[in-house]
């Protein structure tokens, strides 16, 4: 995914993170499991970019569900 996702760098997001989720639905990906893998990547590459990202999750919802079973 990181190969599609540099090949794509400078498109719009929206029309980044589309091809992404088509390329993952081909591979038979759930549409819940793609979106947060695109999620995480694209936060890593602004952070790798030095974008503040701000709070992205202010109430820490976000981490308690990824601690649930």
């Amino acid at each position: 995914m990181r190969r599609k996702a540099r090949s794509s760098q400078g498109l719009d997001p929206t029309r980044r993170r589309r091809r992404l989720m088509g390329m993952l639905a081909r591979k038979g990906y759930p549409a819940g499991l793609a979106h947060r893998l695109i999620s995480e990547l694209l936060w890593d590459e602004q952070a790798e970019d030095g974008v503040d990202q701000g709070d992205s999750d202010p109430d820490g919802t976000a981490e308690s569900f990824l601690e649930s079973p």
